[in-house]
């Protein structure tokens, strides 16, 4: 590494004020009818010194700042990479398919067995009407989000059946092909029912599960 200060005796070597200042006294020397061979040679000697020394500080510090910003490119990711992983990363609104959010058609024939399910169909009523899965409950999709949010009292006056709980692990949203469904227990885990479930095959595949089973 080059030290900010030079030793006295090499200072000259680098210094462009000195490298003129021997020019000057050549020329003077000439004019003077002196031998300025030397100091000519020691003028020219002291400014290439100089040149050369600036030449090669300015090469240093421009390739480490290249190597600088090279280093900070790859240590740090990028805004875009961020929010690509972000975006990638996040589940999307809508989506609530992993399978400790799904009810397989065993599972809830056996949870009908055993009379430990609170099963919510969220289907339009005139769908409900024409055929539906015994034990559940119509809640229309558009009418779930302020049902849920009823006092106990009134919602068992309305639906007639035990209010469902934050903590229950039995809540089961179904719709036709699951699609609704979802977006039931979306609105479900908004509002704090973190444990509620539904059944993805819907309708359809109960109605099928139920014919081959006779």
């Amino acid at each position: 590494m080059i030290s900010g200060k030079l030793p006295e005796d090499l200072s000259y070597l680098f210094s462009p004020e000195d490298g003129a200042k021997g020019i000057c006294e050549c020329l003077e020397e000439k004019e003077e009818g002196g031998d300025s061979s030397l100091s000519l040679s020691s003028g020219l000697s002291r400014l290439h010194g100089a040149l050369l020394f600036i030449m090669l500080s300015f090469a240093a510090s421009r390739g480490f700042c290249q190597v600088f910003a090279e280093v900070n490119r790859r240590s740090y990711p990028t805004f875009g990479s961020v929010i690509r992983a972000f975006t990638t990363s996040s589940p999307t609104c809508g989506e609530a398919s992993d399978s400790a959010s799904v009810v397989t058609y065993a599972q809830l024939k056996t949870m009908l067995s055993n009379r430990d399910i609170q099963l919510f169909d969220v289907r339009n009523l005139d769908e409900y009407q024409a055929g539906h899965i015994p034990a559940a409950v119509n809640i229309p999709l558009g009418n779930l989000e302020e049902s849920l949010k009823l006092s106990p009292e009134l919602f068992k006056l309305m639906f007639e059946v035990k209010p469902p709980e934050k903590d229950d692990t039995n809540i089961v949203f179904h719709c036709r092909s699951g699609k609704r469904s979802s977006k039931a227990l979306d609105i479900a885990r908004q509002l704090g029912f973190s444990r509620a479930r539904h059944y993805e095959g819907g309708y359809s595949e109960w109605v099928e599960q139920e014919k081959e089973g006779k």
